[in-house]
Order: structure tokens, then C-alpha cells, then sequence
């Protein structure tokens, strides 16, 4: 039986909107320690069925079409529909829900509907990077979003955030195990976001009659945003309870302000030949002491890559791989989680710049040549001047005391 205490669940829909005769583009996720019963619409369609309210002439049709196809859908409901619905989402369910409005702008006339979906649905699944629990993303299925499909965005989205470390060290960013699947409307927890969209949708929009139902929710406003001259708005709301944010959150500023700025001038000391002996060998390191239980599914990623490094011969795409396990550990063990943030600030400093080193692997350049290629010369060099002697543990104290 799979154990569902350890894991968050992500119920992802999108939605479009029309306001002031244009249209928006919504999404939202709704964030629960739970997998989201279907006991919660059983309970709100038995409700509305015993309602008394159906027969009237201007609900009965879609109230009937409600019962007969056994779920629920905010825009083709009723309003008694809408309220057995709100009462038992606002009575039974402690989450959190984050929302996104893409907006028309000149930045995104030229996309495509499924492009504005996607960068929509890119930025709601930004969250999962402070979390470090094992998550399950359950999101509607489209006709171009299956499960591969899906399976590749992420991937897709956390080789930008593996990249965005050289541009942005500052942001820590976690990697918890996730598990994908791609529903249809039916599915209870899609059915409770699709309520709170629409509700949210009405409520940006203005629209004073259906805005009320995010009042009727009782959703909690913790931070709203709306760019006056860009495409973007949306916020995060709680919903019942408060979750427990201490077990499932990683610290938002795990890095010493101290630390900072990482210097470009940093590498006049530390060679990026000392750079890449960190990473790998701090990989190294990993491998032979094993990965802690929330970071176990990089096992299999981690055996394969130290296997690869033992060739004579390493690719480009090997190095890149050094990069992103690197990037992706850092945090998610954390690399530096025997160092105190008020005392080793050079030692953070030092690791800081291997993991934006390592960012500029993924994607970038070193004096007009791709830095992939510059680290697999260094990588090969190292090789035939130390043979395996460089796989050692790093003397990290060394190093630190260079600067």
C-alpha cells in the first residue's frame, strides 16, 4: 500500500477568463497534506440532491445535468451546485492555494493558448522548489499534456532552475521526488481547484454577484500581487487551517548574508580547476557515505554517474550531468548541513561559487566558449595529471583559507 503521510499533494487546472472583453489566462494549485477524498463530492452532490432548490426553473436543467454526469464544473453549475460545493471544501479541506493571471500584454500576443498555459503553469509549479517532501502533482489533462508530456515539463522546468543558479545564487532551491499524474475532471481534488479558480477568476474580475464565493470559501489572503505594466498578477490564500509549514518548507534563506556578493574576482583565488574538484569530489563523497532517505531517488542517478566518471573518454554530457546532480543535492540534502550559517560564512561563500560554477556549465559561456567544454578539458586534465587521486574528499578548510 503506498504511504501518503510523507507526501504533499499539488492539484494543478487552468482555466481562461474574459474581463473588459479580452481574455485572461488563470491557473492555480491547490497545495493539501492529503490525497483529496471523493467522499467530499460524494457528500456535496448527495446534498445537492436532497436539495429542495433543483426544481426551481432556473437551476433545474443544469442542477440535472450535474447529478447525472456525477461531478462537478464551476462554470456549468448552479448556484446550488456552487454552494453544497463551497460548503464542504470551506468546512473539510486545510491547504493552501497559489493562483496565477497571465494577462494580456504585448509581451505574450504572439503565443499560443497552450504556450500561455504552459508559462502559467510553470510559474504555480515554481513552488515545488521550496518543498521538501516527497510531492504528487495530480493536473488535468489537456490534449497536448499527457503524462510524458508532463513528465518532460518538469524536467523541462528544473533544467531552467538549474541554469537560473548562476544568474540568481542567492535562491536555494529543493528537488523533493515527484510523482505525475495526469487526470481527468472527475478527479476530486481537480474538481475542488476548478471551484476555487473560478471563484478567484470572478473575484479578479470584479465580478461582484460570483466574486463573493471566495468570501463564501473563506480564503485567507497571505500575499497578492498585480504588475501594472506587465502580464502578470495572481497570490496565495490558505484555506481552513493552517498546514504545518515547519515539516514541509525549506528554509526560504539558508545562505549567510555574508556570503554575498559572489565576486567574479573570486576566481583570480580558486581556480575552476579547484571548482570542479569540489564538485565532483563532494558527489563522490556523497555516493560513498548514500544519500538520506528524502533525497534516496537520486540514487540511481548518482550510481550511473559515478560509473561514467571511472571512463577514460568523458563527454560533454557527463560533465553536465557533474553540474545538475550538484545543483540538484545542494539543497535538497543539503550539501552544507553540518555548516552553521553564523560562523562558516567563507565556507558557504566557497560552496556557493561551486554550485554557481555549476549553473554556468548547464548554460553558459567562459570568454566565448561553452563552459561545458571548458570543465570536461579541466576534467580530462586532472585525470592524466592525478589519475583516480583527485576523487578524494575535498579539503574544503584549505580552500577557504585562500580568501
Amino acid at each position: 500500500m503506498e504511504n501518503n503521510k510523507k507526501k504533499l499533494f499539488l492539484y494543478i487546472d487552468e482555466s481562461i477568463f474574459s474581463h473588459d472583453g479580452k481574455d485572461y489566462y488563470a491557473v492555480g494549485m491547490l497545495i493539501i497534506e492529503h490525497e483529496v477524498s471523493n467522499d467530499i463530492i460524494e457528500k456535496a452532490l448527495t446534498e445537492l440532491k436532497n436539495d429542495p432548490d433543483i426544481h426551481e426553473e432556473n437551476t433545474k436543467v443544469s442542477d440535472k445535468r450535474t447529478l447525472a454526469r456525477g461531478y462537478f464544473h464551476a462554470t456549468d453549475d448552479s448556484k446550488n451546485a456552487h454552494s453544497h460545493l463551497c460548503s464542504v471544501i470551506s468546512k473539510q479541506l486545510n491547504a493552501k492555494v497559489s493562483y496565477v493571471v497571465l494577462k494580456p500584454h504585448e509581451d505574450n500576443a504572439n503565443l499560443t493558448v497552450e504556450q500561455k498555459h504552459r508559462i502559467n503553469t510553470e510559474l504555480v509549479s515554481l513552488i515545488t522548489t521550496e518543498f521538501v517532501r516527497e510531492i504528487k502533482i495530480v493536473i488535468e489533462h489537456r490534449a497536448s499534456f499527457s503524462n510524458s508530456n508532463a513528465r518532460l515539463f518538469y524536467e523541462n522546468l528544473y533544467e531552467v532552475i538549474d541554469a537560473s543558479t548562476y544568474t540568481h545564487p542567492w535562491l536555494s532551491a529543493q528537488y523533493p521526488k515527484i510523482d505525475i499524474e495526469v487526470v481527468g475532471k472527475e478527479n476530486s481534488g481537480v474538481q475542488v481547484i476548478d471551484f476555487i479558480i473560478w471563484a478567484l477568476n470572478n473575484d479578479y474580475s470584479k465580478n461582484k454577484k460570483k466574486g463573493k464565493w471566495v468570501d463564501y470559501l473563506s480564503l485567507q489572503l497571505m500575499m497578492k500581487y498585480d504588475q501594472p505594466d506587465g502580464d502578470l498578477a495572481g497570490g496565495e490564500y490558505s484555506l481552513g487551517k493552517t498546514m504545518r509549514e515547519e515539516h514541509d518548507f525549506s528554509l526560504l534563506n539558508p545562505y549567510p548574508d555574508q556570503a554575498f556578493p559572489l565576486e567574479d574576482d573570486f576566481f583570480d583565488i580558486i581556480s575552476f580547476e579547484m571548482i570542479y574538484l569540489v564538485a565532483e569530489q563532494l558527489l563522490n563523497k556523497n555516493h560513498r557515505d548514500g544519500l538520506p532517505e528524502h533525497a534516496i531517488h537520486f540514487e540511481h542517478e548518482l550510481n550511473d554517474l559515478v560509473a561514467q566518471l571511472q571512463d577514460v573518454d568523458i563527454t560533454t554530457e557527463v560533465i553536465k550531468k557533474v553540474a545538475k546532480l550538484f545543483i540538484r543535492l545542494f539543497d535538497t540534502i543539503p550539501i552544507y548541513s553540518e555548516l552553521r550559517k553564523d560562523v562558516d560564512y567563507k565556507t558557504f561563500k566557497l560552496l556557493l561559487h561551486v554550485r554557481r560554477c555549476m549553473g554556468l556549465v548547464i548554460n553558459g559561456e567562459i570568454h566565448g566558449v561553452p563552459a561545458v567544454e571548458v570543465f570536461r578539458e579541466i576534467r580530462l586534465g586532472l585525470k592524466e595529471e592525478q589519475g583516480q587521486d583527485f576523487i578524494k574528499e575535498p579539503d574544503i578548510e584549505q580552500l577557504t583559507d585562500l580568501f
